[in-house]
């Protein structure tokens, strides 16, 4: 009797604990299956990928490319010293100079004649180049290159042997840069420069310039610094970086390994050019 009153307590308790159970499944029932495929949100992320071309590297290429000594001067000239030249009326030997002449009464006409010869020389002499630096801020890069002249008039007329004169210039430019169609770098180079001391000599009150020659001269170096400048931004190897960065941007990344696996895919849509900076050494 005992023992079957026991087993029918044991049987309550365990109704008691089903009927528990499926209260508690009632109040939370399980997920819905679905069988289609899960639309997952697609979103758009921009990634930067940088590029550094050290200024420092630039500037040591543009020094060791351009010479020290940029040209030198040896010419025969044969008006060093223009003749001077008045206007004398024939009827009354008058002389004049511009407006002046108009108030001459002279009907036979004016006549312009030569009172100081041609006085010639010969040039010589040479132009050196500082150390070019390159600096910058913000989007413009800086360069500058000072210029020093010795420039000599010898045999100046047959009195004076040699006349020499010191002269000076600063040369700068500004350089901005911009990518071609085909992802390398291209330079648009804006120089120039003024001379601090314009290369010439004074003889007999008069100055001999040599301003014309050596403008002639450094149009050619600063020619060839373009060109040079030109050529060494656009010897970075941005399409290299680009091509590699479009293909390491094709990823699959393993988000979770189980319950349940999850991956996120990465896929490249287009590339651009984000500008640039100069920070410090760094372009």
């Amino acid at each position: 009797m005992r023992i079957a009153e026991k087993l029918g307590a044991i049987g309550l308790a365990c109704l008691c604990l089903l009927l528990s159970g499926c209260g508690k499944q009632d109040g939370n029932p399980a997920p819905p299956r679905i069988d289609t495929a899960a639309e997952l949100p697609k979103q758009t992320s921009t990634i930067i990928v940088p590029l550094s071309i050290d200024i420092r590297g630039l500037e040591q290429k543009l020094n060791d490319s351009v010479p020290l000594r940029l040209w030198s001067i040896n010419q025969y000239e044969p008006k060093c010293i223009p003749a001077q030249r008045v206007t004398i009326c024939p009827v009354h030997k008058t002389k004049c100079k511009g407006e002046a002449c108009k108030k001459v009464d002279c009907k036979i006409g004016f006549k312009r004649t030569k009172v100081t010869p041609d006085v010639a020389c010969t040039i010589v002499g040479q132009v050196k180049r500082g150390r070019i630096k390159l600096s910058g801020r913000g989007d413009m890069l800086n360069l500058s290159m000072p210029v020093s002249a010795v420039v000599s008039a010898r045999d100046v007329g047959g009195v004076i042997k040699q006349e020499t004169a010191n002269a000076s210039a600063d040369v700068r430019a500004t350089i901005k840069v911009s990518v071609t169609d085909n992802w390398s770098p291209k330079a648009k180079v804006d120089i120039a420069y003024d001379w601090q001391e314009p290369p010439g000599i004074d003889f007999l009150g008069k100055r001999i310039r040599f301003v014309r020659k050596a403008d002639a001269e450094l149009a050619k170096v600063i020619a060839g610094l373009e060109r040079d400048l030109t050529r060494e931004i656009g010897k970075a190897q941005t399409r290299e970086v680009v091509e590699g960065a479009w293909r390491e941007g094709f990823a699959t990344i393993l988000l979770n390994r189980e319950n349940p696996p999850a991956w996120m895919r990465v896929t490249p849509q287009k590339l651009g050019f984000g500008g640039y900076r100069v920070e410090g050494n760094q372009l």
